[in-house]
């Protein structure tokens, strides 16, 4: 606890029983655009992970997806504990920190690759995973929207089919997001309701 303190500073840590939502899936099957919808919806507050990868062009830290940062402060985050989870993925390190609790009436929300569940899971005991799909054929447009080379693009997709085989390993429900964003974020907002039910009614037990 002491390394998410450091990070978080005076905002109240999360309690490692409280509910929180994972969005998992491929590259750009509409996870972050997802959490923003929700969050925008007032049902969630989403929370970034650490990246020492470059920003695509155009792209900015943000409250939903990353926080980008050099490696010396990766380092310096990571030396006194900050962060809940560390990998390399596509050739730059990604850091899960330790959450904060988000403002009455939210939900804590982060969107995670699969690698980092099983260790986010042993830590927030109360973690619902939804897993988003798309169909691979709409993907390589949806990255050349967003800024995203050739050349990483097919890494990305090189990788598909094994990051979706993983996230349907850890899901709890998957959404098909195909089909219009709003559609898929009134899905999420309707399982969200459910799943928070679901957990008052655990914790009175």
């Amino acid at each position: 606890m002491v390394g998410g303190e450091k990070m978080i500073g005076p905002r109240e840590m999360l309690d490692p029983e409280a509910l929180v939502i994972l969005l998992i899936g491929a590259s750009a099957v509409g996870k972050s655009s997802l959490a923003v919808k929700l969050y925008e919806a007032g049902i969630v507050e989403p929370q970034p992970t650490w990246a020492t990868r470059k920003p695509r062009p155009g792209e900015t830290d943000t409250y939903y997806d990353h926080l980008f940062v050099t490696d010396e402060a990766f380092d310096t985050q990571s030396r006194v504990g900050g962060f809940l989870a560390e990998e390399t993925l596509y050739n730059a390190r990604y850091g899960v920190p330790f959450l904060h609790k988000p403002a009455d009436g939210l939900e804590a929300l982060m969107v995670l690759k699969p690698v980092f569940i099983p260790r986010f899971k042993a830590y927030y005991r109360n973690t619902r995973v939804y897993q988003i799909d798309a169909s691979p054929e709409v993907l390589p447009e949806r990255m050349r929207a967003r800024g995203q080379s050739e050349a990483e693009i097919a890494t990305r997709m090189r990788e598909y089919e094994h990051e979706v085989a993983a996230a349907h390993h850890f899901a709890d429900v998957t959404f098909d997001n195909n089909g219009l964003l709003s559609d898929t974020c009134k899905q999420l907002e309707t399982r969200i309701y459910l799943d928070r039910e679901a957990h008052i009614v655990e914790r009175m037990i």
